[in-house]
């Protein structure tokens, strides 16, 4: 046997080629691959929640346009119950009148009335 145990290499031999894996560097290793991990992780995450959040802007901003709509549809819900607009559709799509008026027409040459 050599000094160097029974395989016999010279300290040269040892250390050329690929080196020995030592047991202090086990930890750093399974700190970056935890870190790596943890890492990719929470990137595809912070991902998702950017998507996620703008699509929540897109719809906040559909809900105020739809709210806008919605108010609109309701004035003119109201004009189209009152009085006044129920009188002016009469007189002008029916040609009702009310007791004692006259209808008056203008008449163009060419154009018939109904």
């Amino acid at each position: 046997m050599t000094r160097y145990g029974s395989r016999g290499r010279s300290n040269n031999e040892r250390n050329s080629g690929v080196r020995r894996f030592s047991a202090g560097r086990l930890p750093v290793l399974f700190t970056a691959a935890v870190v790596g991990y943890l890492l990719f992780s929470l990137s595809g995450q912070f991902f998702q929640l950017s998507r996620m959040e703008s699509q929540v802007r897109g719809m906040q901003q559909q809900v105020k346009t739809l709210q806008a709509k919605n108010q609109s549809l309701q004035n003119e819900l109201k004009n189209i119950k009152s009085d006044a607009y129920i009188e002016q559709v009469a007189r002008q799509r029916l040609g009702l009148v009310k007791p004692g008026e006259y209808p008056v027409r203008s008449v163009t040459k060419g154009v018939q009335h109904p």
